[in-house]
């Protein structure tokens, strides 16, 4: 199990370069749904906390007015607008509730509390029902051949609706 770990842990830090990376190899980009989905194993092994402090601040500077952040931060107008992606966006509001939980660290908390309580309002504003819609989702679907392919398109599942 402490090799496993071992070898947990060494993957991750190939995924750290100045912020969480989506892949060592080809993009590099601090795709938020990959860093928030690290986020909690990264602050229970590693002195991060800092790291992802910096990481909400980028987060939080790419926010439209009071609306959600953009899917990679820190990001340039080159990147566009990938539209509606709570799965992803959600790493501005749970990042800094675990830098609180597992760091002991609050003042990311603090310092982005009222942008936080903004998003989710401007969330539950666009999501009749409590139903989100996500311009994202995962492009691995189950019928995906494993071989690797893009997954298939409906009429029903194309964008900027999700394929949930």
């Amino acid at each position: 199990m402490n090799r496993i770990h071992g070898i947990a842990r060494d993957t991750m830090l190939n995924n750290l370069q100045g912020l969480p990376t989506d892949t060592p190899m080809f993009e590099k980009n601090g795709w938020t749904g990959d860093g928030m989905l690290g986020a909690e194993m990264f602050l229970m092994n590693f002195d991060c906390a800092a790291l992802f402090a910096k990481w909400t601040d980028d987060i939080a500077a790419t926010r439209s007015d009071g609306g959600a952040p953009k899917v990679i931060a820190p990001s340039s107008d080159s990147w566009g607008d990938w539209g509606p992606a709570p799965t992803w966006h959600s790493a501005y509001v749970l990042v800094p509730d675990w830098l609180a939980r597992y760091a002991g660290d609050s003042r990311a908390l603090e310092r982005h509390y009222e942008g936080m309580c903004e998003y989710v309002r401007f969330e539950l504003a666009r999501s009749p029902g409590g139903i989100a819609t996500s311009s994202l989702g995962d492009w691995v679907s189950p019928e995906t051949d494993p071989r690797g392919e893009n997954p298939r398109m409906t009429a029903e599942c194309r964008p900027p609706h999700s394929c949930t």
